[in-house]
């Protein structure tokens, strides 16, 4: 399972919320209140965004039938598995259908 998406998506609330954290403190001084509810609103809203790209990520790199590789991801990948083989000094064997 691919997390790329939620853990950049983290990430991102987890700045955000540290920017506003700084902004408050020095506006306000309701600084608790805030964080917990920026944490609140932004946090799940960051998790599912990057779990939504993570389920897209993943429709784009397999058929949804077979779950077998499609043609663009075997395009991205298969210079870089020749260059493995190749530093490793192993044969490949490609099979296209």
């Amino acid at each position: 399972m691919y997390k790329i998406g939620r853990v950049t998506a983290a990430v991102f609330v987890i700045s955000l919320v540290a920017v506003l954290f700084i902004y408050i403190k020095h506006a306000y001084e309701a600084v608790d209140k805030a964080v917990a509810m920026s944490l609140a609103v932004f946090l799940p809203l960051g998790y599912f965004c990057g779990k939504r790209f993570d389920t897209l990520l993943r429709l784009s790199q397999r058929d949804d039938l077979t779950g077998a590789y499609n043609r663009g991801f075997i395009q991205r990948v298969f210079p870089r598995l020749v260059r493995r083989s190749q530093r490793l000094r192993k044969q490949t064997a490609r099979v296209l259908c």
